[in-house]
Order: structure tokens, then C-alpha cells, then sequence
């Protein structure tokens, strides 16, 4: 485990993992009972995506950030985090999602 996910489990008033041994319907229903507002997909389209989690809807905002900064074109999915250098104004149409832009870069990285 990171030290960020240490801080993050210490800090958070409710931390749960969702091994892939549970459905993607079943992480779903307990994402909605939990009373989740604001869902992050922080995979995307890399391996180990739970995609169909956020198919289901389970939380009533839903945010893309991360892994993949280009449109998924889902219905599903609210937000996308960018920067213009990822996605510059005159990408926008080409978004499915409402853009929420970053002031500098949408990726932070700590070494």
C-alpha cells in the first residue's frame, strides 16, 4: 500500500475496495448504498477498468481523470478533468463529457 492510500484510508470517513471477485453490478449497488456523491474513474481504459461500475450509475455525478484524457463518449460519465494542453478549446466539441480544466497541468506527480 502507498503511503497516500495510508493517508487516505486514515482520513476518510469511509474507505472500501472493491475486489474483482465482486460484480461489476454488485460494486455498483454498494457504491449507491454507501451514498456516494461524486465517483472518480481513475482507470479509464487501462487495465483493471471497472467501466461497467460506472455503466450502472451509481452515484449521481461521475468523473473520468487521470489514466485517459481524451472524451470516452459515455453517457455515463459527467466530467472530464484536462488542461488545455491535453485538450485545448477547440477540442471541446469533440467531449462528450463537461470539461472541469485544471489551472497548469491536469496530471500532479510526486517523486
Amino acid at each position: 500500500q502507498s503511503s497516500y492510500r495510508k493517508v487516505l484510508m486514515r482520513e476518510l470517513s469511509n474507505f472500501r475496495v472493491l475486489p474483482n471477485q465482486v460484480s461489476d453490478r454488485k460494486c455498483a449497488e454498494m457504491i449507491s448504498e454507501d451514498g456516494i456523491h461524486i465517483l472518480v474513474n481513475l482507470n479509464s481504459h487501462t487495465a483493471g477498468e471497472r467501466n461497467a461500475i460506472f455503466a450502472c450509475r451509481p452515484a449521481p455525478v461521475q468523473v473520468v481523470y487521470l489514466a485517459f484524457p481524451g472524451t470516452h463518449g459515455a453517457d455515463y460519465l459527467d466530467y472530464n478533468v484536462v488542461d488545455k494542453t491535453v485538450c485545448p478549446a477547440e477540442h471541446r466539441p469533440y467531449y462528450s463529457e463537461a470539461l472541469a480544466y485544471m489551472p497548469h497541468c491536469y496530471q500532479t506527480n510526486s517523486f
